[in-house]
């Protein structure tokens, strides 16, 4: 079960290494600055919420649900569907995986980003391109948002430090993948409700999605 964690870490590292070349921005600068207030809005919204109760589930392993809640940068997330029940805890610098009787400490470098928190934090402060999408619902909105790779590599260099063979897996893997976000809110009062993830990889079989499902009012 542990190279479910793997993903999210791998998640991480892969958004500051993406060697594509994104398309230049659609439609006029007053779009784009509409879109990023709204930006701006959704995020302000979910970390203003606590706690902030959500899902999250990763494409490949459907059966598998993690169903996790945030106060403040702490947070809890306990699985759902698997054999040996995993819990997942993060209480100021310390975090804890448990797996049956089993305890170990990892730290924030081994995980990546599985909060909700880091996620939203990361896209205000490295929204690049953001153009809208079409929902599926009444009353739903939905954005893309492709971070900006020149902010997201200052982070990975931050976060790896001197490890500077992570940094080349990392690099490597990335190759032919890119990222994407996807956010999907209420249009009446900007509520996120569902949070995409997307690996996008030249090869199909390699294409990853994670989605963060959020329980709010």
């Amino acid at each position: 079960m542990r190279k479910l964690w793997w993903l999210f870490a791998l998640i991480f590292l892969l958004l500051g290494c993406s060697v594509h070349t994104e398309p230049s921005p659609t439609g006029t600068i007053s779009d784009q600055t509409s879109l990023r207030e709204n930006l701006n809005q959704i995020v302000k919204r979910q970390l203003d919420r606590e706690p902030l109760s959500f899902s999250i589930i990763l494409e490949d392993h459907s059966d598998y649900r993690f169903v996790g809640e945030q106060k403040g940068a702490d947070w809890t997330l306990k699985s759902e569907g698997t054999d040996e029940p995993i819990k997942l805890t993060k209480k100021g610098d310390q975090i804890e995986l448990v797996q049956s009787d089993n305890r170990e400490k990892l730290s924030q470098r081994q995980l990546g980003l599985i909060s909700p928190r880091d996620h939203l934090i990361l896209l205000q402060e490295a929204a690049g391109r953001i153009k809208p999408i079409p929902a599926t619902e009444e009353g739903i909105e939905g954005m893309e948002i492709i971070l900006d790779k020149g902010k997201i590599g200052q982070i990975v260099e931050q976060q790896m430090g001197s490890q500077e063979t992570a940094r080349e897996v990392a690099l490597n893997a990335s190759r032919k993948i890119q990222v994407r976000y996807h956010l999907w809110y209420r249009t009446r009062d900007r509520e996120l409700t569902r949070m995409e993830i997307h690996l996008d990889s030249t090869n199909p079989s390699s294409e990853k999605r994670v989605r963060y499902i959020f329980r709010n009012p």
